[in-house]
């Protein structure tokens, strides 16, 4: 029997623990010979590898003792993936989402190393969950998804303006200024925004204010994954809260009758 060519799965591990990941992930996960898997990647997706797996940590965490540089990252998967092994590649949330999938697609693409691709929750989403913030509505069908170490101002702006919702990875040091900025660009300081920290982990956390609110109380860093959902269906939840402090309908569900529909 011919000896299966080694390759590549790029893989979306989700925003941490195992029960979110999808089957074919778990069914990559079991079959690998190495991974290499992101520093946030829950501890119980890393159970899921045999026993024999070889597993290196390539997490970024710029500053931070034993961080991989990208390039070193793309080294080991050609390396172990041309000895004939099955390499996975395994990202926090979703590899196309903010995880420079695009760089090893390059790398493997130029060494002519096989590879495929599964997707992974990614941030939002588990926030979305978490927040009970839908990221899009039918009056705000618009979604912007943008990073705070490069905002485009003007975009999040327009669609904010345009009653959008704006989802900013990677934002929690520079918010502040990110905010103000918006403000300066004519966006309402009513706006609802909401920082969703370690979605679906046991440290989640979520913290519901307005564009003003936060500016006026000042906000403060910290260590945990956060993301910032803004826009106009941020104020979801509390639509519901108040749903679910009002008295029963009487009269049965309601809805809005469809466009069209004859009675």
């Amino acid at each position: 029997m011919a000896a299966v060519p080694g390759h590549v799965t790029i893989v979306g591990g989700g925003p941490g623990p195992a029960e979110h990941i999808t089957l074919a992930v778990a069914k990559a996960l079991r079959e690998a010979d190495v991974c290499l898997h992101d520093r946030m990647v829950g501890k119980d997706v890393l159970e899921m590898l045999r026993k024999d797996a070889s597993v290196v940590d390539v997490g970024k965490g710029w500053g931070k003792p034993g961080a991989v540089m990208q390039m070193a990252c793309n080294a080991i998967m050609t390396r172990e993936a041309a000895q004939g092994k099955h390499v996975v590649r395994l990202h926090t949330g979703d590899p196309s989402i903010y995880g420079r999938m695009e760089e090893e697609l390059r790398h493997l693409a130029l060494n002519k190393i096989p590879y495929k691709i599964l997707p992974g929750v990614t941030a939002a989403s588990a926030a979305s969950a978490a927040s009970h913030i839908p990221l899009t509505t039918r009056t705000s069908p618009n979604i912007l998804i943008t990073s705070g170490q490069r905002p485009s101002i003007p975009t999040m702006a327009a669609v904010l303006k345009d009653r959008g919702t704006v989802v900013s990875y990677m934002s929690s040091k520079y918010l502040p200024s990110i905010l103000q900025q918006l403000v300066a660009d004519g966006v309402k300081g009513t706006v609802p925004l909401a920082i969703v920290s370690d979605a679906s982990r046991s440290t989640e956390s979520t913290k519901i204010s307005t564009v003003a609110s936060l500016l006026k109380e000042g906000h403060q860093p910290d260590e945990k994954q956060s993301l910032c959902i803004l826009g106009e269906a941020t104020g979801v939840p509390e639509t519901l809260k108040k749903l679910r402090d009002h008295e029963p309908f009487d009269d049965g569900p309601v809805w809005d009758e469809p466009s069209g529909c004859k009675k």
